[in-house]
């Protein structure tokens, strides 16, 4: 039987979950372009848009535990409730690819090659 998750392991293994949900909640304010080819002024427009259950499911991975109580979650069972939230690593690839599709046509050869560095950068650290 697994071992019983103690209140200081699981604010070490928090320490991933406050990067995703960081991470989720700067994702929320990345603009976009209206109707008029303009950029979107209105912040809380910006965020209704980019509103998408990936923000709901990092509070759920992070607040489930807590809620259920951490004493009773051995932690076997807490890593696999983690498993899903690890399928976020393996989609940044995608996300990258999207932005560099959409942002770098407007991007020389060198701009998209610092792009590319500055996400690499990113993905080793998250």
């Amino acid at each position: 039987m697994a071992s019983p998750l103690s209140w200081d392991h699981f604010f070490t293994l928090s320490y991933f979950d406050y990067m995703f949900i960081i991470d989720s909640f700067l994702n929320l304010l990345v603009g976009f372009y209206d109707k008029d080819g303009e950029y979107e002024p209105k912040i809380i427009v910006v965020i209704i848009k980019n509103l998408n259950y990936g923000m709901m499911l990092e509070l759920i991975y992070y607040l489930v535990p807590i809620i259920l109580g951490i004493q009773n979650i051995s932690s076997l069972i807490y890593f696999v409730f983690k498993i899903p939230h690890f399928n976020r690593l393996t989609t940044m690839t995608h996300a990258v690819n999207t932005y560099l599709d959409h942002y770098g046509s407007d991007m020389n050869v060198i701009q998209i090659k610092e792009a590319e560095k500055r996400f690499g950068i990113y993905q080793f650290i998250i």
